[in-house]
């Protein structure tokens, strides 16, 4: 089976049938890896990436969640990938059972959740992350998953557009991916079209099976 975003082709086509960024009862999520299964495929979606919230410690089997969306898979003959979302620390690592990093791992997604208020500290964070992971992992699928929120949330976003520009650019030419999140509109709409289509892709954010309905309106 295919991993996602294998090649440039894979994000650029049929968007609407590649579901990505989901949650399941696993982390956060409220659906069942199989409920999630069941609705794309009465919505003809080809590829459901999952994202589960991921710690040092997880409070969850993390080779069940691998075995599980494997199966569903096979079961409902729909590419399924096991993914990660992993939050940024002060430090400049990622939230992550580090036996686990770029270990049968699909996709990686970079989150910026809970990081404290200080903007030195997460701007230095970040790019520490961003190379170490590119150096490291050449390899694995790395995608900045709702791109800025740390700024959103502090009311940054504007203040600092120059900066936040600047980081996406310098994400984009290591290699990473950069999600439009639908949840949090990021990255803004307005930029979108900016920013190239085969490093762009569209994220749900979805912890509820009701989400999709964000989903069909965006591609409607």
């Amino acid at each position: 089976m295919e991993k996602a975003l294998k090649s440039e082709n894979d994000i650029t086509s049929s968007r609407r049938e590649n579901l990505f960024h989901v949650h399941s009862a696993y982390s956060d999520g409220i659906p069942t890896i199989e409920q999630w299964f069941e609705v794309a495929s009465k919505k003809q979606i080809k590829r459901i990436t999952f994202l589960e919230h991921v710690r040092r410690n997880p409070n969850y089997d993390i080779f069940d969640y691998f075995c599980e969306v494997e199966r569903r898979s096979e079961q409902f003959n729909i590419e399924g990938l096991h993914g990660f979302e992993a939050k940024l620390l002060p430090s400049g690592e990622l939230d992550l059972p580090l036996d686990f990093f770029g270990n049968n791992l699909d996709i990686l997604g970079i989150a910026e959740h809970s990081f404290p208020f200080d903007y030195k500290l997460y701007k230095q964070a970040w790019f520490t992350a961003i190379g170490y992971c590119r150096y490291s992992y050449p390899e694995l699928q790395l995608v900045w998953v709702h791109p800025g929120l740390w700024l959103k949330k502090h009311g940054l976003l504007t203040k600092l557009w120059d900066e936040y520009m600047a980081m996406i650019t310098y994400a984009i030419e290591s290699g990473v991916y950069i999600e439009r999140n639908l949840r949090y509109d990021l990255v803004p709409e307005e930029i979108e079209d900016i920013i190239p289509e085969r490093k762009l892709i569209i994220g749900l954010d979805g912890h509820d099976l009701t989400d999709l309905n964000i989903w069909d309106l965006y591609f409607a």
